[in-house]
């Protein structure tokens, strides 16, 4: 593993979120690579916040089933790893770091996100209830 091709693009991922994302709108024209950058960084950022607050809800429903909770705690986590790992050195490889790696980044985190939710709803709805995974599933559909 490339450790410093990866810090390079966590800096650039970086760079990109704190300049120029909230001037991205659903109704904006995307014209630059910047553009299709900050929109893919939206998107990953709402399918993450989704993640974390179903992650929570499940957290809270398995209170009192330490097990359970600790094989979640420890999955979720082996789970990121993956996910970074995967997205980050994959995707940047594919596109060679050009352009393009970025938001290809960006939507491999979203793509790879949207699946963790949907199978956290699948495995963890009798938990949580009906009325609380339907927004998800309402959402995300299941693409498992």
């Amino acid at each position: 593993m490339n450790y410093f091709k990866i810090c390079y693009l966590f800096l650039f991922l970086s760079l990109i979120s704190f300049f120029g994302k909230a001037s991205i709108t659903e109704t904006s024209v995307v014209q630059t690579t910047l553009d299709i950058n900050n929109m893919s960084l939206v998107s990953y950022e709402e399918a993450d916040k989704d993640l974390n607050a179903l992650y929570q809800k499940i957290m809270v429903e398995l209170n009192d089933q330490y097990e359970l909770k600790k094989a979640l705690k420890i999955s979720e986590r082996a789970w990121i790893k993956f996910k970074e790992l995967d997205c980050l050195e994959s995707e940047s490889s594919i596109w060679a770091d050009g352009t393009g790696s970025t938001s290809a980044v960006y939507q491999c985190f979203t793509d790879k996100t949207i699946t963790r939710i949907n199978t956290l709803v699948d495995r963890f709805s009798p938990f949580i209830g009906r009325m609380e995974a339907e927004p998800y599933r309402k959402k995300y559909g299941n693409k498992n």
